[in-house]
């Protein structure tokens, strides 16, 4: 992929990461298209500059307090693990989770992989963030693993 072509108003805007891959869009646009556009006018940004502009371009956060953005996070994820029990997991061998903990080998995977969610929620997320806090223990109990949980 050279990069990414739009129509900006009545500008044909092509977006490259090299100017390799610019020099090479612009060329082959100017072959498709012909006489339809004029010289490329080029305009190169530094990596800085590019991230800057998306820092910009991401909107405040919400005056949220605290708490309630910890409460939809949390429900939010309650109903997505719900319906996770009931949908085939790769990590299970394709099993839905309720359906692995009926045997010793798939109580084991299952074991292993609500501790992989545990540990990379709690690792990806700071101290302040609604995820850290997720309690898991509910998905525990949910398939019978409780006394497994360490």
């Amino acid at each position: 992929m050279l990069g990414d072509v739009r129509l900006e108003g009545k500008t044909l805007v092509l977006s490259a990461n090299s100017e390799q891959r610019c020099n090479r869009g612009c060329a082959l646009l100017c072959d498709a298209l012909g006489g339809l556009v004029r010289h490329p006018s080029v305009k190169t940004e530094a990596v800085a500059q590019i991230m800057a502009s998306q820092q910009s371009a991401i909107p405040n956060q919400l005056d949220i307090p605290e708490e309630q953005q910890r409460a939809i996070v949390h429900d939010y994820m309650d109903r997505h693990y719900r319906d996770v029990l009931d949908q085939p997991v790769l990590a299970l061998g394709g099993q839905t989770p309720r359906v692995a903990v009926k045997t010793e080998g798939g109580r084991i995977k299952v074991v292993e992989w609500l501790k992989l969610m545990e540990n990379r929620t709690a690792k990806s997320a700071d101290s302040d963030d609604p995820m850290a806090s997720y309690d898991f223990a509910w998905l525990w109990r949910e398939l019978g693993l409780s006394e497994r949980r360490e």
